[in-house]
């Protein structure tokens, strides 16, 4: 029953009247006015409705917005706002311009250019006649007042220093300008009121620092000051209620009915019915638009001008029906417990000194509740709660005897809050918090703007998730790792095992290609071995060609023996190479001599070479070099090491190369060999295989000199002796 008695009364209090936006009538683009941006408007006195757009100034006579036609004086200023006093009405830009309108005529003040240059770089608050109808100006920021005296055309202005963020002054009896005064250090979330007849000091919450400030004089001889989102209700005799709207207001407005009004920054507009600030008595109309004018119209029309969605029209006559009860209200109780300040009166104007009261009793604060996923939870100093916890609302109320219902607030959650944060409400509730610790602090605010002395706090920690801790991402990372690596260990294992696999069909292709090379140098070498013994045959020489058959059965024995074999010893491949020698000696009849002369530092017995690989050399030399030669030729073959390589160097003296290369050209038969090209792709391919170096240079051994010849082979085998 008591849970479904708050849904009542909340449904009652705070929920906006339904359909409350078709109580007013809305004026866009599609009705005539010429921008959806307004600034401000004002009504003059043939009854015509003047509306400063970003577009420029709009009229409004009957239902007809008409662009006002002489817009080209304004010489590209943007009007911001009217001001108007019994006598004028005139409106101001944003670079500081003053313009007149009298009847539907649009004149600019004479001192315009040194006005501008007087509010260079400054923001202009407000601007407001006086009974003399000089038009006094405000800033935003600091720039004190600024006085036109539009009859003797001078501009003075008025500095206004002090311990304090904000002034009023009142002009005339009922016309008064808000601004800021130049900053200073000492105290400064102040306001201070410069009535005709005594000052007031009015302190203020602290959220308000160097913004827009709004003052309108009430009905009831009390009055409103705004900035930021703080509202304070105060007479001469001290403060009678202030309210926190959590957004910046724009506007405040007291219609005929005394109702008040206060348009805000993206947050619609407010109405107390019953002219109180503090009373939970309040409506919300046009949700989040931006206001940022209100104007009663001598009909009785109440006019609102917005940032973004133009004009909305209400007629106050119009009946609507609320019903609120009246909790935590108070009374204007004259007897407020006060003590007497002295304040110096700084105004050029005066030296009056006067009092003003404010209450100096700090209120108290307390967290009344707390609620955990919305259920009420036993009040404690601190919480730990799990991950799934963190929906949580929490209540609190202020303390102040003789003071009810009066409190504003302002609360910080460290860690998720900034800055303080003001309301006017008595909770806050926090959705979805993340794993943390957390300290919330809320303090009260009397409605003299005194603050709680200490804060009510609670500290709540909400644990992590279970993958949230440390642990377990650290496990979940290192697994992350183990199965990357894995991965790229299986992926690098299968690409070498492919390369691997390449490589081995590379090698056995080339074996095979090497095998082949080898076959054909034993046919090679057999058919020129089977071409001497005919020759010996044909010239009846019998003895010779069996002496020439022994050898020959001797050499294919060793030519077979080591064609099985990539490698051979160097003592296996100088035996080949003594009986080819041999064979050759007896095909030319003792035409040369040979030599092999092998260098200790080569073991025979334990160093390897391909088999074959000098013959083609040894052949060359003997075919092309010596069998040409007249006198008895020399061969000589030295192995030695050089740099981790067996040189094997087969000099002769031969013809040499050239002169081989003319007896070849005259030759008509001429039966090109092809021992050496069969021996250069062998050697290509051994490297491949092996990924050796073999190489071969051949040179002329006398280049230079006259007659004396002879031919240089050099056969370069890396030495692998691991």
């Amino acid at each position: 029953m008591k849970n479904l008695l708050s849904i009542l009364l909340i449904s009652i209090i705070v929920i906006p009247v339904i359909g409350q936006e078709a109580l007013f009538n809305h004026y866009g683009k599609s009705e005539g006015l010429s921008s959806s941006e307004v600034f401000d408007l004002n009504q003059d006195k043939s009854g015509r409705i003047w509306v400063a757009t970003t577009k420029g100034l709009v009229t409004l006579e009957g239902l007809s917005f008409q662009l006002h036609p002489m817009n080209d004086v304004l010489k590209q200023s943007v009007i911001v706002g009217f001001f108007k006093s019994e006598n004028i009405l005139g409106c101001y830009s944003t670079d500081g311009k003053l313009f007149l309108l009298d009847d539907y005529k649009l004149t600019p003040v004479a001192l315009n250019a040194q006005l501008q240059e007087t509010m260079l770089g400054k923001i202009v608050n407000q601007a407001r006649p006086d009974e003399s109808n000089n038009i006094w100006i405000s800033n935003v920021i600091g720039g004190g007042l600024i006085e036109v005296q539009t009859d003797s055309r001078q501009i003075i202005k008025h500095n206004i220093r002090g311990d304090f963020n904000y002034f009023v002054k009142q002009l005339a009896e009922n016309q008064f300008i808000a601004g800021s005064v130049s900053p200073v250090t000492g105290k400064s979330n102040q306001l201070r009121v410069y009535f005709s007849d005594l000052e007031l000091e009015i302190s203020l919450s602290g959220n308000s620092e160097f913004n827009k400030s709004k003052f309108s004089k009430l009905i009831n001889s009390s009055y409103l000051f705004s900035a930021g989102a703080e509202v304070v209700n105060f007479d001469k005799k001290g403060i009678i209620a202030r309210l926190f709207t959590e957004k910046k207001v724009e506007c405040l407005f007291e219609d005929s009915e005394q109702k008040i009004w206060i348009g805000l920054n993206q947050g619609g507009v407010i109405c107390f019915p019953t002219g109180d600030i503090s009373s939970r008595n309040r409506i919300e109309y046009l949700s989040n638009k931006s206001v940022t004018a209100m104007f009663e119209d001598s009909d009785n029309n109440l006019w609102l001008a917005t940032a973004n969605s133009g004009l909305y029209q209400y007629s106050l006559n119009s009946n609507i029906t609320y019903v609120s009860p009246v909790i935590n209200t108070h009374t204007k109780d004259s007897n407020r417990s006060v003590q007497a300040i002295r304040i110096d009166n700084i105004s050029p104007e005066n030296n009056l000194n006067t009092f003003a009261q404010v209450d100096t009793i700090a209120p108290k604060i307390y967290i009344s509740s707390i609620k955990i996923n919305n259920r009420d939870t036993t009040l404690l100093d601190g919480y730990q709660l799990e991950a799934e916890k963190n929906f949580i609302r929490l209540s609190f109320a202020g303390s102040l005897p003789g003071n009810p219902g009066l409190f504003q607030y302002r609360y910080k959650l460290d860690g998720v809050d900034k800055e303080w944060v003001y309301t006017s409400s008595s909770f806050i509730q926090y959705t979805m918090l993340p794993p943390g610790n957390y300290l919330f602090s809320v303090e009260a605010m009397s409605k003299s703007g005194i603050w709680s002395a200490e804060p009510a706090q609670m500290q709540i920690e909400i644990l992590p998730h279970f993958y949230q801790t440390f642990w377990f991402q650290f496990v979940v990372g290192l697994l992350i790792v183990i199965i990357g690596v894995t991965i790229l260990w299986l992926y690098s294992r299968s690409i070498r095992s492919k390369e691997r696999e390449k490589s081995e069909i590379s090698k056995r292709i080339a074996n095979l290609e090497l095998m082949a090379l080898r076959a054909q140098m034993n046919p090679h070498f057999i058919f020129n071995t089977l071409s001497s013994i005919q020759h010996f045959i044909s010239g009846n020489n019998s003895e010779e060609a069996l002496k020439y058959l022994s050898k020959f059965a001797k050499l294919m024995r060793v030519i077979l023996d080591n064609s099985k074999k990539k490698f051979i010893s160097i003592s296996d491949e100088i035996k080949a190479i003594s009986l080819y020698l041999d064979l050759e000696k007896l095909r030319f009849k003792d035409k040369f001599e040979y030599e092999i002369v092998i260098d200790p530092s080569i073991d025979p017995e334990y160093d390897e070479m391909p088999s074959m690989l000098v013959q083609p050399y040894l052949e060359n030399a003997v075919l092309h070099g010596i069998a040409h030669k007249q006198e008895k030729g020399q061969i000589i073959i030295n192995l030695f090491e050089e740099n981790e390589f067996l040189v094997c160097c087969v000099e002769d003296n031969g013809v040499g190369r050239k002169k081989a290369t003319e007896i070849r050209s005259t030759q008509t038969k001429y039966h090109k060999s092809q021992g050496m090209s069969i021996t250069e792709d062998r050697l290509q391919i051994i490297n491949k295989v092996n990924d050796s170096d073999l190489s071969v240079s051949i040179e002329d051994i006398y280049p230079d000199k006259e007659g004396e010849t002879g031919t240089r082979v050099k056969i370069y085998v890396p030495l692998n002796r691991d």
